[in-house]
């Protein structure tokens, strides 16, 4: 356009935009000064090209305030759109030229291009932008020798790139936007699946970049691919699929902003599948979490989970309250000779009733065993010699003499089971597998004026993971339990009409009717009624966060440490949650319970084990002075 028309343009263009869209006085005048600045520039110039006025723009925004800035792009987008339709087809900010591309496109992807304007019910002043951004995809694909049905993740990353290099980032953004909803609205149409699709977008990209810097050249993941024996694909990942998860999700009360996380996650994984040929493994996946996403991303740990729960959905076994715990050390360290026989045996120990506790610590003592005769250069148990075992007890290590005692015990009857199914000979295990003698320790309690501190909280309570933590604290101090059979308490084991609370104990298997404090009652009703999410889990004490499920053991220990820092005792070491239970038993005895009500009271089965649990109480220990009948006096006469 020559200088003459383009002085035409501007002030019917002007004209046009402060008579039709706007009657601000102030945005005429900002239009007003929009047309001498353009016109100056184009007096330089000496013709309106298009290109080279955006470009202008664009080098001169950081100088220009928004609002010059906006008038200024807006007016030259105003008069390329007279030039292109010889008239001005909308009052609103027209981005590009309207008819132009789509010149060039056969008629079934017209056709297809007005199909998907139709029934994506856009404005009318926005249908010739639209139809130009997907002339782009068109004339790409054809340019490429492509075929939409078959695109793959390079296909768009190579789209991606190439429209970011040709066009500005306002107009490169919205038709990499536009293209992404036209692929999912063909792979629709078509029924068939374009999975890759969701990579058209800036955040996408800048993750897909990342993965590549991480894996390409990574020596470990090639091993790992080479090892994998299953291979998903790429129908798995669809977003039909991926919207069926996220509904479930939806209906277990998963936040918006998590759901947003979770489907990225999702499609980074599946990214990350793409590039390594969808091999797929648990140590695959390890691999993922500890390498990739780790370094980059919070919530990793979280994402692990999202991940295998997806992948069971895909097989149709989803459930949606497991927890899906890391490979342990156990199976992932223990030598593979010895797998079968140690498996026969952890199976037997659970047949005698050995409660899921108890398996832990025989796992951790054989695996040392294990690893021991391993570095030995021993492939075989039917090599154990007394020799062997001498040297297992010498030279393991353990922090303390009862944890060393403790591992003896268990490899003992572990070699016993082996003398049993006569795997090994025959001979004496006490004179070689022999405990250490552990001095006496005096036990343990919480101090009085730290329990009255937090008593004292009760009325400063706010979150939900304080009432949370203050009623687990309540039931331990005022009952005693164990943090296992806290968690594991339901709306059934308590009865506010009995006001008991009856529970199978989850280390004995005794069932356990205890009275309910009044104290008690009410830490569990203020959760339950003012921290406790509403949901359909039956236990009463549940995670914070969807898909709310049962809480773990070991929050106990953590919500203890939370009620003894809010009292600002910060100097107190609690030693994990079992200093209550032992603090408990200490205060029945201060008074004057005896040992058969103590053992009752905790549900031990005999008085043998109470001694672990009572602290000395000095005030009874003066009123049971030893007798002197039988020491000789040999003194003075008195």
């Amino acid at each position: 356009m020559n200088i003459f028309e383009f002085e035409k343009i501007l002030n019917m263009a002007v004209k046009y935009l402060t008579n039709d869209y706007t009657k601000s006085k102030s945005v005429c005048d900002q239009y007003l000064i929009a047309k001498r600045i353009m016109s100056e520039f184009i007096n330089i110039k000496k013709e309106f090209k298009f290109e080279d006025v955006l470009n202008w723009i664009k080098e001169n925004q950081v100088n220009w305030y928004k609002g010059k800035f906006k008038v200024i792009k807006r007016l030259a987008y105003s008069i390329y759109d007279y030039e292109c339709n010889n008239k001005f087809t909308t009052s609103e900010f027209v981005y590009y030229n309207t008819n132009e591309l789509i010149l060039f496109l056969a008629d079934d992807e017209v056709a297809l291009i007005n199909d998907y304007i139709l029934k994506s019910n856009l404005k009318g002043e926005y249908q010739g932008n639209i139809r130009n951004y997907l002339s782009h995809f068109f004339l790409y694909i054809k340019e490429k020798k492509l075929i939409i049905d078959n695109l793959t993740l390079v296909d768009f990353e190579n789209l991606y790139y190439e429209l970011k290099q040709r066009f500005l980032a306002e107009y490169f953004n919205r038709t990499i936007g536009h293209i992404k909803k036209f692929v999912d609205y063909y792979s629709v149409k078509k029924n068939i699946n374009i999975p890759m699709s969701f990579i058209l977008n800036n955040y996408i990209m800048s993750n897909l970049k990342y993965l590549r810097s991480v894996i390409i050249n990574d020596k470990q993941n090639k091993i790992l691919i080479d090892k994998s024996g299953t291979t998903l694909s790429s129908n798995m990942f669809s977003d039909n699929l991926i919207d069926d998860f996220i509904a479930i999700l939806k209906r277990h009360n998963y936040s918006k902003s998590v759901i947003k996380h979770i489907k990225s996650q999702i499609r980074l994984f599946h990214m990350f599948l793409n590039i390594i040929d969808y091999k797929y493994s648990l140590e695959i996946l390890d691999y993922w979490i500890n390498s990739v996403i780790k370094a980059k991303y919070k919530g990793y740990k979280a994402t692990r989970n999202i991940v295998l729960r997806y992948i069971d959905y895909i097989n149709g076994r989803l459930d949606i309250k497991k927890i899906y715990n890391k490979l342990n050390k156990f199976d992932s360290t223990l030598p593979t000779w010895c797998y079968k026989d140690v498996e026969s045996y952890l199976t037997y120990r659970k047949r005698t009733g050995c409660v899921d506790n108890t398996i832990t610590n025989d796992k951790c003592a054989i695996l040392s065993f294990c690893l021991f005769l391993d570095s030995k250069d021993i492939k075989t148990f039917e090599l154990i010699n007394h020799q062997l075992l001498i040297d297992y007890t010498t030279n393991m290590y353990n922090k303390s003499l009862e944890g060393k005692n403790n591992y003896i015990s268990r490899v003992k009857s572990f070699v016993s089971y082996l003398q049993d199914k006569k795997i090994i000979p025959l001979f004496n295990l006490a004179s070689i597998l022999e405990g250490n003698r552990v001095p006496k320790k005096i036990v343990s309690t919480l101090e009085t004026e730290v329990i009255t501190k937090i008593y004292n909280l009760k009325d400063d309570l706010k979150t939900d993971v304080e009432l949370r933590s203050y009623a687990i604290f309540i039931i331990g101090i005022r009952l005693g339990l164990r943090s296992l059979d806290i968690v594991n308490l339901k709306f059934e084991n308590v009865s506010f009409k009995n006001m008991t609370i009856s529970f199978i104990q989850s280390k004995t298997k005794r069932h356990t009717t205890l009275p309910l404090p009044i104290e008690v009652a009410n830490a569990i009703y203020n959760y339950v009624k003012y921290g406790r999410t509403k949901c359909d889990n039956d236990y009463i004490f549940i995670q914070k966060r969807a898909p709310y499920l049962k809480l773990s053991r070991t929050a106990c220990g953590s919500g203890l440490q939370r009620l003894i820092k809010m009292t600002g005792f910060t100097s107190v070491k609690a030693q994990g949650f079992h200093i209550l239970r032992r603090t408990y038993a200490s205060t029945l005895l201060k008074t004057n319970k005896t040992t058969s009500s103590i053992a009752l009271a905790l549900g031990h089965s005999t008085n043998g084990t109470v001694h672990k649990y009572l602290n000395i109480n000095k005030s009874l220990g003066y009123t049971c002075p030893l007798e002197l009948t039988s020491i000789e006096y040999r003194g003075k006469e008195l």
